[in-house]
This record gives structure tokens, sequence and C-alpha cells, in this order.
């Protein structure tokens, strides 16, 4: 469903001349399809789209500050176009408070973890998709401390 929206707004954005958000649009989609190709699956599932998704934004906000850095002003301009045009595919993210609360959910079933990473990865994992994974980590970070 979620690659069948992205391909409907590559046809949207060429009939539209909208250049940079085509050249992103096809860049993700050929992703997509690479994992289709070495799953050996016809239909990449959403969560799966989703997490790769999330791992293309990584990246290109890890580029974003190396080319702020480099104060490379044109670059800087094409990565912020990427991460707007595809945050939009995101599902919603959860609010602040109820994050917490599943967070402290999570915390009380898990009392005495052997260390914070493991209850990261458990809080991550649980959460998947519905948070970014840095806002999770800094609150099970700040619970514990």
């Amino acid at each position: 469903m979620l690659k069948a929206k992205i391909q409907e707004n590559i046809k949207q954005a060429m009939k539209s001349g909208e250049k940079n958000k085509l050249e992103v649009l096809r860049f993700f989609f050929a992703q997509i399809k690479d994992k289709e190709i070495e799953g050996k699956i016809t239909e990449l599932p959403d969560i799966e789209v989703v997490k790769l998704l999330n791992s293309q934004l990584k990246r290109t906000k890890d580029a974003l500050n190396t080319l702020k850095e480099q104060n490379r002003q044109e670059d800087i301009k094409k990565a912020e176009l990427e991460i707007k045009a595809l945050s939009s595919y995101l599902p919603e993210q959860m609010p602040e408070e109820e994050l917490e609360r599943k967070i402290n959910e999570i915390i009380k079933q898990n009392p005495n973890p052997k260390n914070p990473g493991m209850l990261i990865g458990i809080c991550v994992k649980a959460l998947s998709g519905k948070a970014d994974n840095q806002r999770i980590a800094e609150i099970v970070k700040k619970k514990l401390i």
C-alpha cells in the first residue's frame, strides 16, 4: 500500500515537474525494488518499507549534519528536501506523553535490566514505527538516571 502511494506520487511529481521530489522518490522506490528482489518477494510489506524509510532518513540526517559542518548550502537544501519528502510517508508519530507512558510500562515489565542498552532495545522493538528510535533511547536513559 505504501509502495503504491510512492509510485503514485512519482507519477504526480513527473506531471507537475517537481524534479527534486521525483529524484528522491525514484531513488527510494528503487531501494524498495532491490529489497523485494533480494528477498524474492513480489510486494514488500508496509512495515518493511517503513524500516527502509527510517534507515534512509537516518543516513540522510547524518549526511545533513556533515554537510552543515562543511557549510555546503546547495547540498544542505537538497538533503532537507529529501528528508521532507521521505518523512511524509512515515506513520504518525506517537505523542510524547503516550510514548513515556508506554516506556514506563515496559520498564515495569523489565525491572532489572542487565544494562540500559538492553532495555532500549526492548523498547525500540516494542514501539517500532510508532516513534523515532532516538527519541525512545533519550526517554529510556532519562528514566534510568
